[in-house]
């Protein structure tokens, strides 16, 4: 489904208490290399618990309330922590609260991207680690930059 997010809210809400899923296509860039805008969708479902690190949800900011579909890091008893995989610092606490959903399958094109598939599984360990994203941040960047002279 397309849209204002925030006019979605109630309906994706209405759909989660029935028991349903909602498919979203996000637009930002924050979630690349993962998820691509224009190219990609998630499936959310409602949240059952404390989700588990290398999740992607769905939160709402305390400041501004934006939403925001980022990669959770890390997670403490004041909540948890959350970086988008195009970004290096994580943000927090967000509190449970805060979230609204949980991506249960993300869709590259068409293909789904199994939560079990061995690839997927070493990417959410090693992404949730600044080092990395850092390193592959300045190789975009350094890629980009050639590309353009």
């Amino acid at each position: 489904m397309m849209g204002n997010l925030e006019d979605m809210i109630p309906v994706m809400k209405q759909v989660f208490e029935g028991g349903g899923v909602f498919r979203l296509y996000p637009r930002g860039g924050s979630m690349l290399p993962f998820l691509r805008p224009g190219q990609d969708s998630v499936v959310l479902r409602a949240v059952r618990g404390y989700p588990p690190m290398g999740a992607i949800i769905l939160y709402r900011r305390r400041r501004g309330g934006a939403y925001v579909l980022h990669r959770v890091v890390d997670g403490d008893g004041q909540g948890l922590w959350c970086v988008g995989d195009h970004q290096i610092e994580p943000e927090g606490p967000i509190g449970m609260n805060q979230v609204i959903a949980v991506v249960e399958t993300a869709y590259r094109g068409a293909k789904d991207v199994a939560w079990e598939d061995w690839g997927y599984g070493l990417y959410r360990w090693a992404w949730k680690f600044a080092g990395v994203r850092r390193i592959f941040l300045k190789g975009e960047g350094l890629r980009r930059w050639i590309k353009r002279h």
